[in-house]
């Protein structure tokens, strides 16, 4: 009778774990092997990868008006500043837009007496300024200079680009990235409210997605700095 028991159990514990063995081979060989959400090998390349082509530099000057001047209007040499062959916009100090342009290497712009300050943005990646601003302009003195800051944050300008090379050309996109040729990829940018700017194209997906949300800083080709995200896909 004990023998017959222990058969039993024995068979039942037999049953049971190669139940369990088929279930872990199915999970192995039945589906696409999965990877980390945080910490797909793919997923962080991508991440590093755009983060370089995306960031750009973007330089504030800060100046205070001067005064005892019959001048409408300031020039900056931006020679002298090491500023040349840059893009600017210029805003007063209710943020608002002030026409300028570029002349050689100097920065002109318009100026009013009731602005104590102005400030100055310096990137490729801003619009070019090319209003009418007269060249007979007070020259900037460096006791006007209040302050030069330098910062690196996402351009909207460079984000948007990348969206057209993948919409144009997304195969050799994927060569330029170095990217297996068994792998596909999507992203999309959204502002801090999750609003999508951009977004690649639907593709045909028949395998799991992974996807990483990256909290990002940028600037507008006005100057303008925002908070948002870009979302990356990979598959």
């Amino acid at each position: 009778m004990k023998n017959k028991k222990a058969s039993h159990v024995g068979f039942v514990l037999s049953f049971v774990i190669f139940v369990t063995f088929l279930v872990f081979l199915f999970s192995i060989l039945g589906s696409p092997i999965k990877f980390s959400r945080n910490n797909s090998p793919l997923l962080d390349y991508l991440e590093i990868e755009f983060e370089n082509r995306f960031i750009s530099n973007l330089t504030k000057l800060t100046i205070t008006s001067p005064i005892n001047h019959n001048k409408n209007c300031i020039k900056i040499d931006n020679q002298d500043l090491e500023l040349t062959d840059l893009n600017a916009v210029v805003k007063d100090v209710n943020n608002i837009i002030i026409h300028s342009k570029i002349l050689s290497q100097d920065l002109l712009f318009d100026w009013a007496e009731e602005n104590d300050y102005f400030k100055i943005y310096y990137s490729e990646d801003l619009n070019l300024g090319e209003d009418d601003v007269g060249d007979d302009c007070y020259n900037l003195q460096n006791s006007n200079i209040k302050s030069i800051k330098e910062d690196y944050y996402f351009s909207k300008k460079k984000i948007e680009s990348f969206f057209e090379d993948y919409e144009e050309d997304y195969e050799n996109l994927k060569v330029e990235l170095n990217l297996p040729i068994s792998n596909e990829f999507g992203l999309s940018f959204t502002d801090s409210n999750k609003a999508v700017i951009k977004e690649t194209g639907d593709k045909e997906v028949t395998t799991d997605v992974y996807a990483r949300e990256i909290p990002i800083q940028y600037f507008t080709q006005t100057a303008e700095i925002n908070s948002g995200f870009i979302n990356i896909k990979v598959w």
